[in-house]
């Protein structure tokens, strides 16, 4: 009969072998794949070196910029301004990502993780309308009187049923 020192040994030694047999094996088509990432990313900085420069600095000061913000005291911040604040931070994650996608080859992948990003900044300013609709006293009470006259505003003008000067006018009036 075994004891427990024997298959400690034995189990010891199977680790061992498919250790060994880990490294040894290397998988081609994931080699191939990390071939394409380096050679596109080169052809990339080649082609459009300035680009991704710009990112970089862009990046970098948007950084910076949160950074800087995090600091500054929020108590006289409107309600919604932390969560703003939050949704930005978030997100500068997933835009790192889109660009290191994008560097590699991956355009979907870069698409779809600048999706919630753009969604983000469209939370952003669904925010700041709600806010101004909440405090009618202190924003649009002498601009107009209710912020979806401007959606319609923008499809007449668009639909060419009238232009920017009258529809405003109109809104204004209302």
């Amino acid at each position: 009969m075994k004891n427990i020192q024997d298959d400690k040994k034995e189990m010891e030694e199977l680790k061992k072998r498919f250790d060994d047999l880990c490294f040894k094996i290397s998988s081609k088509i994931c080699i191939d794949i990390y071939s394409y990432q380096d050679k596109h990313a080169q052809k990339i900085l080649h082609d459009y070196g300035r680009f991704v420069s710009q990112f970089e600095l862009y990046y970098e000061t948007l950084i910076d910029l949160i950074r800087g913000v995090n600091y500054i005291e929020k108590k006289d911040w409107p309600q919604h301004g932390g969560s703003q604040f939050l949704l930005v931070v978030h997100n500068l994650k997933s835009l790192f990502s889109a660009f290191d996608r994008l560097l590699n080859g991956y355009y979907e992948d870069c698409f779809i993780l600048c999706r919630p990003v753009i969604d983000r900044v469209n939370e952003l300013i669904d925010l700041r309308e709600r806010t101004t609709i909440a405090h009618p006293k202190e924003y649009w009470p002498q601009v107009i009187k209710d912020t979806k006259d401007i959606i319609t505003m923008i499809m007449e003008v668009e639909e060419n049923k009238g232009n920017w000067k009258e529809s405003w006018q109109k809104i204004r009036s209302i």
